[in-house]
Formats: C-alpha cells, structure tokens, sequence
C-alpha cells in the first residue's frame, strides 16, 4: 500500500485558493446592489455538497459587515439563539445586542416564539451594526429538525410545523434590514419540494432569489489543480480535472496529495484505497441518508450496484434483492438532492453525478477482486481509451521500458520485434491539438517525447476490425527530430493482415490491447 506525502507548496495558502466563480460573485454583488435600494432580500444558495458554496459565499463576503451560522450541527431553537449571540458577540461586540433581547427569549412560552424572538435579535442587532449579511448554512435540515420539536409541542404534524416556520421566516426577511444568504446542498427539485410542500403554500419562494452553484468547468478545474500545486504539469492537471468532476474540494486534495512518480489515475486509485476520499464520499451518503430517510447501507449498495454497471431500475433491484418500487423511490430522492442524474433512454439508466463517488463505491466492495474493482473504477471515472493511454504514457516519464513482441504478434502485431520507450514528457491535450492542427494532422491522438524523437500516437477503439484503411489515413509529417508512428489498437476486432502489412510499409508501429496490458503490468499500473 502506497503512502503519501503532502507537497512542499510553498507560497501557496490553500485557505486563500480561489479560482474563477466570477459569474456568480457579480450576481451576487447586483443582488446586494438592489437590497440596498429595497429590491431584494437575499438569496438562497443550493448544490451538490462540496461544489463550492461555502467558499464562494466567503469570498463575497470579505470586507463585508457579515456573519456566518453553520445550522448544520444545530437541533434546537435554544442552540441557535447561544450561536447567534455568540458569534454577534465575537464578530461585532456585545454591546451590539440588546439586554432585553435575553429576556425576551426565556419568557417566550413556546419554541415557535423563541424561534421567532431569535430572527428579531438579529434584526435588532442591525440597529446598532448597520445594514449587514446573515449567512446561514444548511438552513433547510435546521428548519426540519426544529419543525418536528414544534409539531410535537403543538400536537400538531410537521408539515404545519414548517409552514408556520416559514411564515416567520418571511415576515423577519421582509423588514429589509438585513440580506439573507441561505445554502443547502440538495438539488433545486428537493429544495422546491421542501420548501412548498403538499399545502401549495410556499412562504419563501417569493420572497428570496435563488442561485445554484454548479462544479468547475474544465479550465477552471486545471487551473485551480495547478494554483494548488504548481509542480503539476498540463497534462496532470488535465486528467486531475477529468476525474474530480470539477468538485473543488476532490481537485485539491488530488492536487495536493499529487506526486511526480506515478499518474494522477494510479494516484487516485491508491489514495481511494488508502481512505483519502471517505471522509468526502462517506459523509456524503450520510448526508443523503438523513435527508431522504433512507439508510446509509442501502443507499451505498444502490450506489455501489450502479457503479458496477447496473444502471435501470430493473438492473438495481436484480442485484440489491430490494423491491422495484422502493428502488424506484431512492434512485428519484437522490436524482432530487442531486447525487446521481438519469438520461431520456427508455428504460432510464442512471449515473452519479460525481464521477469519483462510483469509483469510490467500486473499490469499497468488499465482494470483489481488486483487479475487478479497478477496471470498473476506470469505467466509472468516464476515463475514455485516450485518456487512459495518455495516462499510461505519462507513467512511462524517466523510466526504460521495453515490450518484445512473440512469434503470433500478440503485443506489437508482428510490426516489430520489439519497441522500448524512454519518455521524457508527454504534451498536455492542448498542446497536442495546437501542434496537429498547425502541421495538419487528422489522426493522432497523443504526442510524447524522448531526448532525440517524437513519438505520435493514434488510438483506436470499438468492435470493427481494424482495417488497412486506417493505416492509409494517417497523415505523416516531417520534423526537425526523428518521428515515430504508433497506432494503440484498443478495440475488439481483428488486426487483418493487410493492415499489419500496410503498417510495415509505411513504418508504422501497432501496439494491441495485450500489448497495453503488457507495459501497464510492468509500470504497476491499472490494467484496462
């Protein structure tokens, strides 16, 4: 088992990383903009747990009169008033709060009056500090969790509990002295579901903007990898920002936790191994399970089934043993809080939303072969051939590697006895399409270099048979250095002989699917 030493990054604080959001920061500066002309009273903020939210919100609020309520690991209405005075206290002086705010708060005769009694000091409180941001986190499972002590108070049920909650809720918004940032990590349809309930009566949704935080594109991922930890090279950072789906959170520990000897795939699959990423994924689930009442354990047998590649409803509840309706219910509660999506096929299959959690799930089953584990984890990471061969030769950096082929040409199809790589570097995906498309290149894939070559290479997938057509396609060049031409067949028909005799011709070297597997056993990388 591989152990991990966190970088050397020096001049990089990693509290302070922030990269791009520059869409939702203006939203949310015209939004502040218009509450202070009366326009507008806040925003509720929403998306998948570790897109992002958090530290977005505190980036907007720096150098803003602001405070910060973490709901999450609240329970009660009397925990919310302590937090609230306590972090008006620390953040703007005691002073701040009115006395009878105090008493105000124990005579109240029930838990709806002192839930209610708490907004106002914060209100109160604006009368001394100024026009100022509450920014409260989680907010929604708060709100469930004192609904239900004030159903049971009451002798009444929860829904009605709710309602009243955010009638309140509305009416302390409403008085405009103070711009309310409320987040919550499930998606818009469960939110909207929450908030507006069977009754049709929904206080809030009038009354708050609403903004959904989505995980980084592609640019944003790499550069945020790459400002983490500057050692990583384009092409790392490419294949980092693939496999974290944009989630900053999974990009920097990627980053962080990266080392130049192996690939960022080989990377991430050991540290999963090593438990790098439970403290994300595990709590993740957790988090499902308490917001749509069904268990961790099946939630993450149903998680762990549709890595596997079972992916319709039908499919999942073969392979779980649980009745079709029930898996029908928890595949449409985590499509809602926003876990996992599904496409317009019929029958719909599904897929997790964060590419890392399937693989995490894969390589936690306990009922499998590693090896097993980790040609699904492949799968699940949408790590396509290219990708994955590009990755392969980036674990070939500063090694001697070397595969001879036998007599039936089971490696190298007979195009040669045998091929040894001393790899240098291997250019990023950009890199790649700039140099193709300034020489005219059409077919080619990945470039890697040695001290004195460049190494161009194609790679082919799919179940036809690879044809002498193929070979013919291929544009050659001429360089300053010497060039060689490697087509990596990955696909499941036949080399014809023609082609192998094409490929010689034009001194163009095949490497077959065996072939890969041969230099990804000697590297101790993952086998496709």
């Amino acid at each position: 088992m591989s152990t991990y030493k966190m970088v050397n990054l020096q001049g990089v604080n990693l509290i302070h990383v922030f990269v791009n959001r520059r869409e939702e920061l203006n939203y949310l500066e015209k939004q502040l903009e218009l509450f202070h002309k009366g326009l507008s009273n806040g925003i509720i903020i929403y998306g998948i747990r570790r897109v992002g939210k958090t530290t977005l919100i505190r980036e907007f609020m720096k150098n803003k009169k602001h405070i910060e309520i973490n709901c999450g690991g609240l329970s009660t209405i009397h925990s919310l008033f302590n937090e609230v005075t306590h972090t008006i206290k620390s953040k703007f002086g005691e002073e701040k709060i009115p006395r009878e705010i105090y008493g105000d708060f124990i005579e109240a005769p029930n838990q709806k009056l002192k839930f209610k009694r708490t907004l106002e000091l914060l209100v109160k409180a604006s009368d001394k500090i100024g026009n100022y941001i509450v920014f409260m986190d989680e907010f929604h499972i708060f709100l469930d969790k004192i609904a239900k002590k004030i159903a049971k108070e009451e002798h009444t049920n929860t829904e009605r509990a709710l309602l009243d909650i955010f009638w309140i809720l509305k009416d302390i918004i409403e008085r405009g002295k103070i711009f309310w940032l409320l987040s919550t990590s499930i998606g818009w349809e469960k939110l909207r579901e929450f908030l507006q309930m069977k009754k049709k009566e929904a206080p809030l949704l009038g009354v708050l903007n609403r903004l959904e935080i989505k995980p980084l594109n592609n640019n944003h991922s790499i550069e945020l990898a790459r400002k983490v930890n500057p050692k990583i090279t384009e092409s790392e950072a490419e294949e980092i920002a693939k496999i974290s789906g944009g989630i900053p959170k999974i990009i920097i520990e990627l980053a962080v936790r990266f080392t130049e000897e192996t690939s960022p795939l080989k990377n991430t699959i050991q540290l999963i191994e090593n438990g790098a990423f439970d403290e994300i994924f595990d709590n993740m689930i957790r988090y499902a399970a308490d917001v749509i009442k069904f268990d961790y354990a099946t939630i993450m047998n149903t998680i762990a089934t549709i890595s596997e590649g079972n992916r319709t409803i039908k499919e999942i509840s073969e392979q779980t043993g649980l009745d079709s309706r029930v898996t029908s219910a928890i595949l449409r509660e985590l499509q809602k809080i926003g876990i996992i999506d599904k496409n317009n096929e019929r029958p719909s299959k599904y897929k997790s939303k964060y590419p890392l959690l399937e693989t995490w799930a894969t390589i936690k089953l306990k009922d499998r072969k590693i090896q097993d584990k980790i040609k699904k984890a492949l799968d699940t990471m949408g790590i396509t051939t290219e990708s994955y061969i590009r990755e392969l030769f980036m674990e070939m950096k500063n090694k001697k590697i070397t595969i001879k082929d036998d007599k039936a040409g089971t490696l190298l199809a007979g195009t040669e006895e045998e091929i040894t790589f001393k790899i240098k570097r291997v250019l990023s995906k950009k890199e790649t399409e700039k140099y193709f498309a300034k020489q005219g290149v059409k077919n080619g894939d990945i470039i890697a270099e040695e001290d004195n070559k460049t190494i161009i290479i194609e790679v082919k997938s799919g179940i036809k048979d690879l044809e002498p057509q193929e070979i013919q396609n291929i544009t050659k060049i001429k360089t300053k250095q010497e060039t060689e031409w490697i087509l990596v067949y990955m696909g499941e028909g036949n080399i014809k002989p023609r082609t192998i005799t094409e490929a010689i011709k034009n001194n163009i070297k095949i490497i077959t699917k065996e072939g890969i597997k041969k230099l990804a056993k000697k590297l101790d990388f993952p086998a496709p």
